[in-house]
């Protein structure tokens, strides 16, 4: 199975049985403690499977994911993953999971056929979010590109 995480920062040591996770606990206090991803139960990755739907812009897609792999090229992406709290959740796994995916949206003929692909190859995470129900906060940046001309031409009055 496949999957996608964005990097997290945590360190913590896990306990495991048959590669499901039974517990981790905290390096410093030895209490349990969360881990910042969980899997997503059968019951409610029945709800959001429908919802993973191919987008009418597919080309957008794929140019996003293309900037996950100049990310994971990048030292900041191979300290980030360095000790990343989730078992299995490696660098080169989510490198692969990515292929796959960008793979997918990009031949997949239908939503049909993309969304049982997703299902055979991909498992769902969920974020434990900062009250462990699931809420995060998202933060972006835009950066504007926008056409000037250093000296006054036909098409740019001003400078």
């Amino acid at each position: 199975m496949l999957d996608v995480a964005l990097p997290l920062v945590a360190v913590a040591g896990v306990v495991e049985t048959g590669g499901e996770l039974v517990a981790e606990f905290a390096p410093d206090t030895g209490a349990p403690a969360e881990l910042p991803l969980r899997l997503l139960s059968a019951t409610a990755a029945e709800t959001v499977w429908p919802t993973l739907t191919l987008p009418d812009d597919r080309q957008a897609l794929i140019q996003a994911i293309n900037h996950s792999f100049t990310y994971l090229a990048t030292p900041k992406a191979a300290e980030d993953y360095q000790n990343y709290p989730v078992p299995g959740i490696t660098r080169d796994r989510v490198w692969h999971s990515l292929q796959r995916l960008r793979q997918l949206v990009a031949t997949s003929p239908n939503n049909q056929a993309f969304q049982t692909a997703l299902r055979q190859e991909f498992v769902l995470y969920t974020s434990i979010g900062s009250d462990g129900d699931g809420t995060v906060a998202y933060t972006g940046y835009f950066e504007p590109q926008y056409m000037a001309s250093a000296v006054p031409t036909a098409e740019y009055r001003y400078p």
